[in-house]
C-alpha cells in the first residue's frame, strides 16, 4: 500500500481499470504502470471500495488520472506495459476524478484503516484532509 492516504471519488466506478497519468493539459501520457507495478503484496493493487462512493488508493491516483480499458486481470497478464500512445488510444475517461484527498500517512492496518477512513466520509470530516481537487 503506498504510504499517503489517497482517497478519492470518480464519474463512475473505475475500480477495474488501469490508472495512467496525463500532463496537465490531458494530451499527453507521462506514467503508467509495468505490469508487475500493479501488485501489492502479491495480490492486484485495485482500490477499496469505502462509503459514499469513495475509495481508497493503492495505485498512485493524482488529479491527472485518466483510467484506461485494460483491467487489473488483462494488464497483469501482459508482458510488458503498451507505449503511451497505445495507452492514451485505450483511455476511457479523461477526467475520472471528481474528489481528490491526501488523509496523511499510513500509520494503521489496512483494516482499521478503512474503519477510519469510513468514519471520516460518514461523520463529512474530509474536510480535515488536504482537499487536491474538488
Amino acid at each position: 500500500m503506498l504510504r499517503q492516504l489517497i482517497v478519492y471519488k470518480t464519474t463512475k466506478n473505475y475500480a477495474d481499470c488501469i490508472p495512467i497519468q496525463l500532463n496537465d493539459d490531458g494530451t499527453k501520457v507521462i506514467s503508467y504502470p509495468s505490469p508487475e507495478d500493479i501488485f501489492t503484496d502479491g495480490q492486484l493493487a485495485k482500490p477499496i471500495a469505502l462509503k459514499k462512493g469513495y475509495w481508497l488508493d493503492r495505485r498512485g491516483i493524482t488529479k491527472n488520472t485518466a483510467f484506461v480499458n485494460y483491467t487489473y486481470e488483462a494488464y497483469s497478464k501482459l508482458i510488458e506495459a503498451p507505449s503511451p500512445e497505445i495507452l492514451f488510444s485505450k483511455i476511457i475517461d479523461k477526467n475520472p476524478i471528481i474528489e481528490l484527498y491526501n488523509c496523511g500517512d499510513k500509520t494503521t492496518t489496512v483494516n482499521e484503516l478503512i474503519v477510519s477512513l469510513n468514519q471520516t466520509i460518514k461523520n463529512n470530516e474530509l474536510k480535515n484532509c488536504t482537499c487536491i481537487k474538488k
